[in-house]
């Protein structure tokens, strides 16, 4: 069902809906989340609710890892970055933010070329995980980054559906959003987000909320006003499906 006096244009190919929408929020709806910490290449806490991520990763075995030139599901990037409109796209290794291993220096001997964005362009640092689609390779991202960042306004509330790695948040957030909800069935995609968002320094409280699909009711996306903008880069029929 589509909320009422909801306004919706799009502007995306056949593998890809992008919606830019207001809703109005009518009914409402409460969902007691609870919050654990959860230990990520940039520490934060993780807001993810319990379950979502319960035994995703045993035996300390990460989910995600760092490298200068690969991304999300093992994409290729450029070694001096991916250029998509306002933002250059990186390996996760390459961004400050990241710690690296004392004794790893492959990463470090890898990471000379120049990975800032002195260029004028906002860099995004996205890392390798199970998932967590989503770097611009694919021309679907790239078509939706370069309408974000033509479309976002300062203050808007994103709601990435089908968030993924969680880059297309990112991107909103470089060019000015408030709020980013992200939005994915899988919980490997949601953990890489929500890391993905860390490393980028995007982890301050009320920034982004990563939400299973279980977990999304009528009318409780973003109290009390809703979003401003909706992006989703995922097949058509996902968003048709009853």
């Amino acid at each position: 069902m589509i909320p009422s006096k909801c306004h919706i244009r799009i502007i995306a190919a056949s593998l890809s809906a992008v919606f830019s929408s207001s809703f109005t929020n009518n009914d409402s709806f409460h969902v007691t989340r609870k919050l654990i910490t959860h230990q990520i290449h940039a520490s934060t806490n993780s807001e993810l609710t319990d379950w979502v991520i319960e035994d995703l990763e045993v035996n300390n075995k990460s989910i995600t890892s760092a490298d200068p030139i690969k991304a999300g599901e093992g994409d290729t990037l450029p070694a001096n970055g991916l250029a998509i409109g306002k933002v250059k796209v990186f390996g996760a290794s390459n961004s400050p933010e990241y710690e690296y291993d004392a004794n790893d220096t492959t990463i470090k001997e890898q990471n000379d070329v120049s990975c800032s964005s002195d260029d004028g362009l906002y860099p995004i640092y996205l890392l390798l995980g199970s998932n967590g689609w989503g770097t611009g390779v694919h021309p679907t991202t790239r078509l939706c980054i370069e309408w974000l960042c033509d479309a976002i306004q300062p203050g808007d509330v994103l709601l990435d559906y089908g968030c993924g790695s969680g880059i297309l948040s990112i991107a909103s957030l470089h060019m000015g959003a408030s709020r980013c909800i992200g939005v994915d069935v899988e919980a490997e995609a949601l953990v890489t987000a929500e890391r993905n968002l860390a490393l980028n320094g995007w982890d301050a409280a009320g920034r982004f909320q990563g939400r299973h699909t279980r977990e999304v009711l009528p009318y409780d996306v973003c109290q009390p006003r809703g979003v401003d903008v909706c992006v989703a880069n995922i097949l058509v029929g996902q968003l048709v499906r009853p």
